[in-house]
């Protein structure tokens, strides 16, 4: 049995991952820098989407980071929250390099629901988040154990 309401969320995420989505300002993604171009322009390639952005700061062509979206009109603007990601680093420090960026609690659901969203290459903004915690923190103690195999790595 499953709650409600983390059902509807596991499928709208099972929907988007199948069709690229436009970003909205406020998303969070982890995007690679493919490759650099005249005025802070660059490709950016965010799962097996690539799109077009102006960057704040100049940046290494290869480099990984996590990036938000600052505006997408006229053009998407992007903003570094944190990188370059060092390959060294545990998923786990770099989730939690994430939160501290975003300034989001540091809970155990926050994880896992920030693990989720990444291993998925979906873009999701601070207020989705935040939501999404505290909805899986409403699930009954009886279920709880499910609810987490749901979002687990």
């Amino acid at each position: 049995m499953s709650h409600p309401s983390i059902q509807r969320l596991m499928n709208q995420t099972v929907t988007t991952t199948s069709k690229a989505q436009p970003l909205r300002e406020g998303q969070m993604f982890h995007g690679q820098i493919k490759q650099l171009y005249k005025g802070q322009m660059a490709e950016v390639q965010i799962g097996d989407q690539k799109l077009m952005a102006r960057l704040e700061v100049p940046m290494k062509a290869g480099d990984a980071y996590f990036f938000q979206v600052k505006s997408v009109e006229p053009e998407l603007q992007l903003k570094v929250i944190t990188g370059p990601l060092n390959e060294t680093d545990t998923r786990a420090k770099q989730l939690i390099n994430l939160m501290e960026s975003m300034q989001l609690p540091k809970q155990a659901e926050m994880q896992t629901l920030l693990n989720h969203f990444m291993n998925r290459k979906l873009p999701v903004s601070r207020e989705n988040l935040i939501g999404a915690a505290q909805l899986m923190k409403s699930v009954p103690p009886t279920i709880q154990g499910k609810r987490c195999t749901q979002f687990s790595v």
